[in-house]
């Protein structure tokens, strides 16, 4: 399995350390699964849902998440995707700028060259 990860900080806050932008790709193990979840070897036991949920980490579902202007967090925006497939740098862009759009409209510009464009 695959783990994901995005973290574009655009503005420190007291707990994040510096402003860029990460892109990393880890594979993880499988500890266990049962008919409705996976269950990863990392410190927190992480378990997965194997059918889409809206409410649950789930497996090729990404998790996108935003701080704007928050004093602990700054201004960021994080992603995270567990997948059993691998997943293209320009379409994990595409979900990132989709989400920005949605939520924030004109209002945030981010630059997302560093995904590139494959």
């Amino acid at each position: 399995m695959k783990h994901y990860t995005v973290e574009i900080i655009v503005k420190v806050g007291i707990i994040r350390g510096k402003v860029g932008s990460t892109y990393n790709v880890e594979d993880v193990d499988i500890l266990g699964e049962n008919e409705k979840r996976y269950c990863i070897n990392n410190l927190q036991f992480t378990s997965i849902e194997k059918i889409k949920s809206k409410y649950s980490l789930s497996i090729g579902m990404p998790v996108i998440y935003s701080n704007v202007n928050d004093s602990c967090f700054g201004t960021r925006i994080s992603y995270s995707l567990y997948t059993l497939n691998k997943k293209r740098k320009s379409t994990i862009k595409r979900e990132i700028a989709k989400y920005i759009e949605d939520k924030y409209s004109a209002f945030m510009d981010i630059n997302l060259s560093f995904l590139g464009d494959e």
